[in-house]
């Protein structure tokens, strides 16, 4: 019986020790928290946190990111730079309105945060 409870110890002491390392690896969901290869996608550092609360859920949005600047646009005279980027459906569209359709591209942000209870269940 001994036996049984020191390897339970163990197994229990391996699992929180891989999850401690998995900490910096992976978003408390579950998501990489690196960024990609060419840092088009920022890392995870924790989501979004500029004084909204739980609270302000529900109220009228106010878009914390109405001052950034349009990075690049993407339309019919430039699709084929972006193609590999793109869904077969916006290519459509820029396919077929090469006049009046256009992608604007802003600053990529990881601002997916949730409570800490949905963290602690997961």
């Amino acid at each position: 019986m001994t036996k049984h409870i020191v390897t339970s110890m163990l197994l229990a002491t391996m699992a929180v020790t891989a999850n401690l390392a998995l900490a910096d690896t992976f978003t408390p969901l579950g998501a990489e928290a690196g960024a990609n290869a060419d840092g088009s996608i920022p890392a995870w550092t924790g989501g979004f946190n500029r004084g909204v609360t739980w609270s302000d859920i529900g109220k009228q949005f106010v878009d914390p990111f109405a001052d950034d600047p349009v990075k690049f646009s993407i339309d019919a005279s430039n699709l084929e730079t972006y193609r590999d980027n793109l869904t077969p459906g916006q290519i459509e569209q820029l396919r077929r309105n090469p006049e009046g359709y256009r992608l604007d591209v802003y600053e990529t942000r990881r601002t997916a945060k949730y409570p800490e209870h949905v963290y602690a269940a997961a």
